[in-house]
């Protein structure tokens, strides 16, 4: 989730490298940026949070997707909000 969340926000994937080989180590030891900062000025600390929790390299300290849904975005992801009002009639054409 922290990947696609990553490439939604910016763009590009977190760990783009020049070779498969560079971007092997970075996924290995989680090198990654929030750069270049004009991709990321107007994400909130709230979605970095969440990118960093879901891209924690130890499996033992990365959530769950239970508990990533449990994580302060999640209300930025809300389906709930985004149909809000919209009738049957709106999304079924």
């Amino acid at each position: 989730m922290g990947v696609i969340t990553y490439f939604l926000l910016a763009g590009y994937t977190p760990f783009d490298r020049d070779s498969q080989q560079q971007e092997m180590e970075a996924i290995i030891a989680g090198d990654y940026k929030f750069e270049p900062q004009e991709y990321w000025q107007n994400v909130s600390e709230t979605a970095k949070s969440f990118v960093r929790t879901c891209l924690t390299v130890d499996p033992r300290h990365r959530p769950t997707a239970v508990e990533a849904l449990g994580h302060k975005v999640r209300s930025f992801f809300s389906f709930s909000r985004f149909w809000a009002g919209w009738t049957d009639s709106d999304i079924w054409c």
